[in-house]
């Protein structure tokens, strides 16, 4: 007879089965699997996240305007963004000004989207 117990229980159930392997209980769920993939993709937005900080706007580098950072929740992203290849490109102050202060199309980055894409991780619209 075996008896697999919980590490942290101390004795046997009397209704442990006998003559069987009685499963041991989970006291916890197993953590998420994060593959590699999806990783690159949450660092890269740690790093927007580090580079915005605690800006909520940025100067326009063509009107010199003060700028809201794009809003998600609240902004369409095809109105504001368009990829071109590896590169986002801003179609508004928005769009610009959150590119610039995200860093979004620094050379590191760009390279990180490359391999994404050679994994069919990522593709630009």
């Amino acid at each position: 007879m075996t008896i697999l117990l919980d590490p942290l229980t101390p004795f046997a159930s009397p209704s442990t089965p006998q003559g069987e392997e009685a499963p041991a209980p989970k006291l916890w769920a197993n953590p998420p699997r994060i593959v590699d993939v999806e990783f690159r993709v949450q660092c890269d937005s740690f790093v927007c996240n580090l580079h915005k900080g605690p800006n909520l706007a940025g100067i326009d580098r063509v009107t010199g305007n003060l700028v809201q950072l794009f809003n998600p929740r609240r902004e369409n992203w095809t109105s504001h963004f368009r990829w071109e290849g590896l590169k986002l490109i801003g179609l508004t102050q928005t769009g610009r000004v959150t590119i610039d202060v995200l860093n979004i199309n620094d050379p590191l980055r760009i390279a990180a989207r490359e391999t994404l894409i050679k994994a069919g991780a990522f593709r630009p619209q």
